[in-house]
């Protein structure tokens, strides 16, 4: 006999909408000049099982740091918590970039990352009170890395959700958000130190994440990156950042085991440092490898891409004979390069310079100029003997006798 269950009996998988977390950890970490944020790509959300009336969980991935365009502005999100109010309020957010882009400025109120938070941390007061009040889920917390640029002013900021608070990122450690534990906090604070360069902090960034993947269920790849600057926000290609992490690791199993070598009294003095030399060839023969390794993988638009960080070192950097990007790693060569690249920018008129003069009677001293043009033909005096001693052309042929006073200068240099 047929049985037609009544209404109320009926079941289904999908009578129940599923909850969605985003189950993550992002670090940020701040460096002298740009701040470096990495995040996983995971999502969970949790499935029911009306047969069973049991809950599981599945794996999603999702994009984490969402980047926003909109005119003179550029803002980037990610958050851990719950998943539908962080997409939520980074729609409603992309549209107050867009209203901010679009708002009329004056002398008195100009365009500005002050304006752009202010706008922000409104919207998100806004956002609690209405979708945040009506969301029925009984946990609904989520926090919030928003980075913003203004490069027209060189302006930038990593602003943190406190509730409906928008607070500046600290710049004296690094700050992690989602599925935080005293182990990953530990490794941050190990790894970030004051003064870093954008490329540590990326590095830093990216290893704290990694150590989470390696020891969560709920951290896995890909992982996003992005660097925070008075330029932009740059978001790392996939295959550099994956480039990193395996970096990270090949160095991560010799320095575990010379941390031990060093702790371990019952190794000898001399066995240490045997120990130690080996080490530093071996580091070194490790890192001339990834440095050959990252050019041959590098096109040129590559070398002149903008990501906020540095993919090769200074340089000099030329074309090798295969075709493929060759970074020089003798120091004789790289000086000689560094110092025709000085002469020509002396030669071009840059300044201020340092003279190095040698008097009649074979002592030297030095003098300063604001340029090349500017010394030649200037008499000046011995500081020990007083002869005079006119300056003729300097740079050509002699290219020791004349330096720019700021090495800075030469930063430029690929």
């Amino acid at each position: 006999m047929l049985v037609i269950p009544k209404p109320q009996e009926l079941t289904s998988r999908t009578a129940r909408l599923p909850k969605r977390r985003r189950v993550t950890l992002i670090a940020n970490f701040p460096s002298v000049s740009a701040f470096a944020i990495c995040a996983d790509s995971q999502e969970t959300v949790t499935e029911h099982d009306p047969e069973t009336n049991t809950s599981y969980d599945v794996r999603a991935t999702v994009q984490k740091i969402t980047p926003i365009a909109a005119g003179k502005y550029q803002v980037a999100i990610c958050g851990g918590g719950h998943a539908d109010l962080i997409e939520g309020f980074i729609e409603k957010a992309k549209r107050a970039v867009q209203k901010e882009d679009r708002a009329t400025c004056t002398s008195k109120n100009p365009a500005s990352l002050k304006r752009l938070h202010r706008r922000l941390e409104l919207e998100l007061a806004r956002f609690y009170r209405t979708d945040v009040a009506t969301c029925p889920d009984a946990s609904k917390n989520f926090k919030l890395f928003i980075a913003a640029c203004f490069p027209l002013a060189k302006e930038f900021d990593v602003w943190v959700s406190e509730n409906a608070v928008l607070r500046p990122a600290r710049r004296d450690r690094a700050e992690l958000n989602g599925w935080s534990h005293k182990l990953y906090e530990d490794t941050a604070q190990r790894l970030f130190r004051a003064k870093m360069t954008a490329n540590q902090a990326v590095l830093a960034s990216i290893y704290t994440v990694t150590v989470a993947k390696n020891t969560s269920n709920y951290v896995r790849d890909p992982l996003d990156a992005a660097v925070i600057d008075g330029t932009g926000i740059h978001i790392i290609e996939p295959n550099y950042v994956k480039a990193m992490e395996e970096r990270l690791e090949e160095y991560e199993v010799r320095i575990h085991a010379l941390f031990l070598s060093c702790s371990d009294v019952g190794v000898s003095v001399p066995e240490l440092e045997a120990e130690l030399q080996k080490f530093g060839k071996s580091a070194i023969e490790l890192h001339r490898e990834q440095i050959d390794r990252q050019a041959d993988a590098m096109t040129v638009n590559d070398l002149f891409a903008n990501r906020g960080m540095r993919s090769l070192p200074k340089g000099p950097v030329h074309w090798g004979i295969n075709g493929k990007l060759r970074v020089e790693h003798d120091p004789v060569k790289i000086e000689a390069t560094r110092k025709r690249f000085e002469i020509a920018k002396i030669l071009a008129g840059e300044g201020p310079v340092i003279v190095t003069v040698s008097c009649p009677k074979g002592h030297t001293f030095e003098r300063e100029f604001a340029n090349r043009k500017s010394a030649y033909g200037k008499i000046v005096e011995c500081d020990t003997c007083g002869e005079r001693k006119i300056l003729r052309e300097m740079g050509q042929g002699a290219p020791d006798d004349i330096r720019l006073k700021d090495p800075k200068q030469l930063d430029a240099q690929k």
